[in-house]
């Protein structure tokens, strides 16, 4: 009798280990589905953003601000839930035809909650010289 007695204990005591090991793995992977919903939230707005990126700066070339707006266009009507804004100077929503290839720009851009460029301003610079410019990977540009 008492080897029975100890035999329940034990098995009492394997199936409380395997309850606290399952409970482990389920808190576990869990977890993991956060963690990897972040992540990919996370690279899936720098992905987004990367395409207006190297077009942000102070000193940006007319060509290049004709090619970012195309590409504003271009994002507007593959992702109409997310879409991008653009005004130049003090007109909103202008097209490539204000902007003169040799004048040279300043870009910057606004973001929303989550992260998303969503707003860009384009400003003649006031120095201008005539002389080109150059991207905004060159001068440094930010979000």
């Amino acid at each position: 009798m008492e080897n029975a007695s100890k035999a329940l204990i034990i098995a009492g005591a394997i199936l409380l280990a395997i309850l606290i090991v399952g409970l482990g793995v389920y808190i576990y992977r869990q977890a993991a589905g956060v963690i990897d919903t972040e992540t990919m939230d996370q690279l899936v707005v720098s992905q987004f953003n990367a395409q207006f990126e190297p077009y942000l700066g102070n000193n940006v070339s007319g060509s290049n601000v004709k090619q970012l707006i195309k590409i504003i266009k271009a994002s507007n009507r593959a992702k109409e839930d997310l879409p991008v804004t653009f005004k130049v100077d003090t007109q909103p929503d202008n097209d490539s035809s204000t902007i003169k290839s040799g004048n040279t720009y300043k870009i910057e851009s606004f973001g929303n909650n989550a992260g998303y460029i969503e707003k860009i301003t384009i400003k003649t610079n006031d120095d201008d010289s005539g002389s080109g410019g150059t991207s905004g990977r060159e001068t440094g540009g930010k979000v």
